[in-house]
């Protein structure tokens, strides 16, 4: 059986260490890690590459609904000024998610971030707020989820909002985490490599 994380020795410190600390299975954040980024590598021609692209995505639906010109949330977080050059780079550092996990960088504040919204591009940093995010979502759930169901937590992780039908991220990374942990049941480490 191949290794469905070949990439996963480059963060294996980062992920188990942020999964210990929060009491989460290191296998489900890294599933986590492995639908949000591929912890920046891309398979190209059968082999995995980096690219650094992986690690930022931003998110201007976000953006529209919390940060713009009707919003009252994150007043602390609106532009410098207001030329348009200086409005559309702000959006894209406030509005994105970062790292390996793609914590949106509001999200960590949340959280109790007080960094530039780069800084989550250090691994270290993206798994420690994505997995407090997911441990957030574990204890206390939106309307509607169950305390310590993962996949109610998983949507709460991905969209803020409650599981529904038109989502399928929980089921994917619930996926990707049952293909992980099989390769770990036959005793091969998915955070050693191939």
């Amino acid at each position: 059986m191949t290794n469905p994380t070949p990439w996963a020795p480059l963060y294996a410190d980062a992920i188990t260490r942020a999964a210990t600390v929060h009491k989460l299975d290191p296998l489900l954040v890294l599933a986590i890690a492995d639908q949000e980024s591929h912890g920046g590598c891309i398979l190209d021609g059968g082999r995995w590459s980096w690219s650094p692209a992986r690690l930022y995505r931003y998110e201007p639906g976000f953006w529209d609904r919390y940060m713009g010109p009707s919003s009252k949330t994150w007043p602390q977080y609106r532009p410098p000024g207001e030329h348009p050059a200086v409005v559309e780079a702000w959006k894209r550092r406030v509005s994105a998610s970062w790292g390996i996990l793609q914590v949106m960088f509001l999200t960590a504040v949340q959280h109790g971030f007080a960094g530039r919204p780069e800084e989550l591009l250090d691994p270290m940093l993206s798994a420690w707020f994505g997995a407090l995010h997911l441990r957030h979502h574990l204890d206390h759930p939106n309307s509607g989820g169950t305390k310590g169901e993962i996949a109610d937590a998983l949507a709460g992780y991905n969209t803020g909002r409650d599981r529904d039908d038109w989502t399928t991220y929980d089921d994917e990374v619930l996926a990707r985490h049952a293909r992980i942990r099989a390769y770990a049941d036959t005793g091969a480490d998915p955070f050693k490599g191939a």
